[in-house]
């Protein structure tokens, strides 16, 4: 469900919210040996919670 959607978030606002996360407090663990995936994954949770939000509302994307 609302798989555009999130193919469509992803691509813009990936590094947006990366940054975002960075800057909020988690720049130490994104500068360990293991941030990028800490990274990707802390983006992917993000991005899990509005898709689930979105669920919960029962707001889909039709085309």
């Amino acid at each position: 469900m609302n798989s555009i959607f999130i193919y469509v978030m992803h691509s813009l606002t990936a590094g947006w919210i990366g940054m975002q996360l960075s800057k909020h407090g988690m720049a130490d663990l994104f500068a360990m040996t293991w941030g990028p995936v800490i990274e990707k994954a802390s983006v992917l949770a993000v991005l899990w919670l509005l898709c689930f939000w979105l669920y919960r509302q029962r707001a889909f994307l039709r085309l």
